[in-house]
């Protein structure tokens, strides 16, 4: 694939994210921040993982708006999660370091793709087969279900 289809695959990612955050949100009030967090992560790692198997730009393209539509609603119900579960105290500390997640992944995920791409048939590889840490999501996202609390812990009183 080309460059050209890597960017348009960015590009329909977000139309789709953008599309449905807010009913992402609306859904995460229904039912509940741990529920729609486990669902998010669940459908999410399940599209990751059929990205290893993409073998056209059209599958690429509709994946990637996939992908956008299980991702919508993460940021907000993960902020808001914080804000239910966690003290005032705690809960700058919490944020800082879920923020600081994305620019470390970034930092880490961004050379390692690009050595990725440019293999080209080293040890049997092609460009974009597969990722292992898409297929981890998945049973992470089940146990995260499981060890969650649906209401809010005590928390010691701040001040």
């Amino acid at each position: 694939m080309s460059a050209t289809a890597f960017g348009l695959g960015a590009g329909i990612f977000f139309i789709a994210y953008a599309i449905f955050e807010i009913p992402s949100n609306m859904m995460m009030e229904r039912f509940g921040a741990k529920v729609w967090l486990t669902r998010i992560m669940i459908s999410w790692g399940v599209v990751a993982t059929a990205m290893a198997f993409v073998d056209s730009a059209a599958l690429f393209y509709a994946l990637r708006f996939l992908l956008g539509v299980a991702e919508a609603g993460f940021f907000p119900a993960v902020i808001y999660y914080f804000s239910r579960w966690l003290p005032d105290s705690h809960r700058g500390r919490a944020t800082g370091i879920f923020l600081m997640g994305s620019g470390t992944a970034t930092v880490v995920v961004g050379p390692l793709s690009g050595a990725l791409l440019e293999m080209h048939g080293v040890w049997g590889t092609q460009a974009g087969s597969g990722c292992s840490s898409s297929r981890a999501s998945s049973p992470w996202s089940s146990a995260s279900s499981s060890t969650a609390s649906s209401t809010p812990a005590s928390t010691p009183p701040t001040g």
